[in-house]
């Protein structure tokens, strides 16, 4: 069940990057709405993932 939850976080996350919201609220709208702990430095690795990909 970790590995979805990680899925649906990494989702949440690239959606509201697309977005251009803050790092900052990204972190607590991803705590609401999918619990865990999810850090900038996540967020910001999902951002540079992102960006190597395209």
């Amino acid at each position: 069940m970790k590995a979805k939850q990680n899925q649906s976080q990494a989702a949440l996350i690239r959606s509201l990057l697309a977005k251009k919201v803050p790092v900052e609220k990204i972190v607590e709208r991803v705590k609401k709405a999918c619990g865990g702990e999810p850090t900038v430095g996540y967020v910001n690795w999902i951002a540079a993932k992102k960006v190597k990909a395209s």
